[in-house]
């Protein structure tokens, strides 16, 4: 196997976009950027990336720009995740989707 294959199955997106990730376990709301977006996962950059730990269960918002959706406002999907690896250099979390992005629900940003 070629060392530089991609080994993923669904295709990434590099982009970013606003996240908000709830935190159950901390009744707390962090913001951050996706560096990459996939079906089934992202990475996201987030200062707070410290108040996580691997396994942590979170709610995701994902703010989609009307120029990305072709929507006249913001598209917000929401749905679960969990932490899969913190990455401390980077100050990142990367984040398997419970589900597929595609079955997110639509929603209205949260509250500021």
């Amino acid at each position: 196997m070629d060392p530089f294959e991609e080994r993923r199955q669904h295709v990434r997106l590099r982009r970013q976009f606003q996240v908000t990730i709830r935190l159950p376990r901390l009744s707390a709301e962090v913001s951050g950027e996706t560096e990459n977006l996939s079906q089934v996962g992202t990475l996201i950059s987030i200062p707070a990336y410290s108040s996580f730990n691997n396994g942590d269960k979170v709610s995701i918002h994902l703010f989609f720009p009307p120029e990305m959706t072709g929507q006249t406002d913001t598209l917000v999907l929401m749905g679960p995740a969990i932490v899969k690896r913190i990455d401390h250099e980077r100050q990142s979390l990367a984040l398997e989707f419970s589900r597929e992005l595609r079955t997110f629900e639509v929603s209205r940003p949260p509250p500021a």
